[in-house]
């Protein structure tokens, strides 16, 4: 006897309907767990149009979340943040722009500690900008960091040696 299942329209439509969802990215994960936190603390309804306006208020025009940006993630998702630890009033363009350049400095600092050790990144902004804290350098810096971390990075790969 086997213990195939019948297919039947209704189990196909079922499976059909499982099949075509995607899986949920890490940036959605947080975004709808952030969004569900932002209702409740505010009282407010966990429907679409409030999504809507999360969005339009935070960066300042509408744009469905599935075409956001890095930068938008995180603007949005600090928006939601900010008013639910009860900061009110306007949130400004100058807002977005503090959370634009902080959200950009931890990625590049994220790439370059990913390239190269922390000690030897300490010794490669001394020498080429003559400080010791690599974390302070402006976000032009830290590209030209990173780019000469990726490029020591090859060279010592190229005459098989450690980076310490």
């Amino acid at each position: 006897m086997s213990t195939k299942t019948k297919t039947t329209p209704k189990n196909r439509i079922a499976h059909a309907k499982k099949a075509k969802r995607p899986p949920i990215s890490r940036h959605s994960a947080v975004y709808f767990k952030t969004f569900g936190t932002y209702c409740l603390k505010l009282d407010l309804p966990k429907n679409n149009e409030t999504r809507y306006a999360v969005t339009r208020e935070a960066l300042g025009y509408d744009k469905s979340s599935k075409l956001f940006t890095e930068t938008e993630w995180d603007i949005v998702l600090r928006f939601m943040r900010h008013r639910i630890n009860g900061n009110a009033g306007a949130w400004t363009a100058a807002d977005r722009v503090a959370v634009e350049i902080d959200g950009e400095r931890a990625r590049k600092l994220f790439r370059i500690r990913k390239e190269i050790p922390e000690a030897y990144l300490r010794e490669i902004a001394w020498d080429k900008f003559k400080v010791r804290n690599y974390e302070t350098l402006s976000i032009p810096q830290l590209e030209q960091l990173r780019l000469t971390a990726i490029e020591r990075r090859r060279a010592a790969d190229r005459k098989g040696r450690e980076l310490n």
